[in-house]
């Protein structure tokens, strides 16, 4: 877990050189709190089981908040055009106008009424600070 909020503008912006303000208008700007998700079962609402195949082998059930992308038309060993990551290593969050794949190494912030939005990791790098941060090993392929 981690709490992010956006970065004001440098000072040195050329936007930002004639629109400085004093301290008491300064923009407020919220904390969200956003999770990173780099596999299957990370998010912590994604509730998700190990199973036991007839065969004796085990995997974890897909993620209630984070599922398996698995797309007929789209091969899983190809890789992603974004992140360069073999597809059978995405996520899909469903979302009212269908769903969006999630990379390996993307933002999944706090949900509201089910609704999880993402943000991808080198947006978040841009435009937001780390307020607090969880140590955490960094996504493997991403």
């Amino acid at each position: 877990m981690a709490r992010i909020r956006l970065k004001l503008p440098a000072a040195t912006d050329p936007i930002m050189l004639n629109a400085q303000l004093p301290p008491e208008h300064e923009i407020e700007r919220p904390v969200l709190e956003v999770h990173q998700w780099c596999k299957n079962g990370d998010h912590p609402e994604d509730d998700t089981q190990e199973v036991c195949t007839p065969g004796g082998d085990t995997f974890l059930s897909e993620g209630k908040v984070v599922r398996y992308y698995r797309d007929p038309d789209v091969a899983g060993k190809s890789l992603c055009p974004k992140c360069n990551v073999k597809m059978h290593d995405h996520g899909w969050i469903d979302a009212s106008e269908g769903g969006h794949i999630v990379c390996p190494g993307d933002w999944i912030l706090k949900g509201v009424k089910g609704f999880f939005p993402f943000i991808d990791d080198q947006i978040i790098r841009v435009f937001y600070e780390f307020v607090e941060e969880e140590e955490h090993a960094p996504c493997a392929g991403s």
